[in-house]
């Protein structure tokens, strides 16, 4: 599974990318929305792993784009 981690904290990003990883996943990683908007509009992502809370564009409107 092709996994989308949009996560500022990097406390949360690394364990939670780690464990995901172990599992066999493919995990790519971005620390914005606008970052992770782009991403999620190039590769196609079987699930998205959304913060509500970013820098530059808020999780809720990165998912209403």
């Amino acid at each position: 599974m092709r996994i989308l981690l949009i996560e500022d904290d990097q406390r949360i990003a690394e364990p939670l990318t780690e464990h995901l990883r172990h599992q066999y996943h493919v995990v790519d990683l971005a620390s914005d929305g606008i970052t992770g908007f782009a991403q999620a509009l190039i590769v196609s992502y079987d699930l998205i792993l959304l913060d509500l809370m970013l820098p530059r564009l808020d999780g809720i409107t990165l998912c209403k784009h």
